[in-house]
C-alpha cells in the first residue's frame, strides 16, 4: 500500500492533481513505520527517486528526503538538477538537500549554480551547501598491501588507471608501509 500511495503521489503531482499531497502524506507515514524505511529506497528505488525528489521540490521532509536520495542510485544527481530550475524556492530546497547529503561530488554543480544565481536566498543556500561539504571529512582511505595492492576511498575502489605513473603508485605504497616513520630524503 505504501508503494501504491507513493506512486499515486508522484503521478498526481506530475498531472497537477492536488490530491498528490494526501497520497504523499500517506506514503510518508508508511515509510516511517518500523521495518518499512527502506521500502522506497531499496525495494523500489525508481519510485523512491520520484517520491523523495517530489519531497525536496515541495519542501516536505527535506532531511529524510536527502538521506533517502543519498542511498538511491542517481538520487544526488537528480537533486543537482533542481539547482537549474525556474523556481527559486525549488533551487534553494535543492541546495538545502545537497547540504544535508554533503556529498563532495555535488560541489561542481553547486559552484556552477552559484555563478549564475541572482536570488539572495538561493545564493545563501548554495553557499551553505558548499560550506557543509567543505566541513565534512573526506571518506576514509583503505589500503590493502597483502595479497595484492588495492586502494578504496570510502566504498569506492580506486582503479590502477587513476595513478598518473607507476612511480607515484609505488611511492604511495612505500608511504603506506612506512606510515608514521620519519623518512630521510636520501632514502626516498
Amino acid at each position: 500500500m505504501v508503494r501504491l500511495r507513493g506512486l499515486l503521489a508522484a503521478v498526481c503531482y506530475r498531472m497537477g492533481n492536488p490530491r498528490w499531497r494526501r497520497h504523499w502524506r500517506a506514503a510518508y507515514a508508511g515509510v516511517a513505520l518500523p521495518g518499512y524505511g527502506q521500502l522506497l529506497t531499496g525495494l523500489d528505488p525508481q519510485l523512491g527517486l520520484h517520491f523523495w525528489l517530489l519531497a525536496v521540490e515541495e519542501g516536505l521532509a527535506i532531511p529524510e528526503a536527502a538521506a533517502a536520495l543519498d542511498h538511491i542510485p542517481g538520487g544526488i544527481e537528480a537533486v543537482q538538477g533542481l539547482l537549474v530550475g525556474p523556481d527559486p524556492q525549488v533551487r534553494g530546497r535543492g541546495a538545502q538537500a545537497l547540504a544535508l547529503a554533503a556529498q563532495e561530488k555535488s560541489m561542481p554543480a553547486l559552484v556552477d549554480a552559484r555563478q549564475g544565481e541572482e536570488e539572495p536566498g538561493v545564493i545563501a543556500a548554495l553557499e551553505e551547501a558548499q560550506e557543509a561539504i567543505v566541513r565534512t571529512p573526506p571518506p576514509r582511505l583503505r589500503v590493502q598491501l597483502l595479497g595484492g595492492f588495492a586502494l578504496h576511498r570510502g566504498d569506492e575502489p580506486i582503479p590502477d588507471s587513476a595513478w598518473p605513473r607507476p612511480l607515484v603508485r609505488r611511492l604511495f605504497q612505500y608511504f603506506a608501509v612506512n606510515a608514521g616513520v620519519p623518512l630521510p630524503t636520501e632514502r626516498l
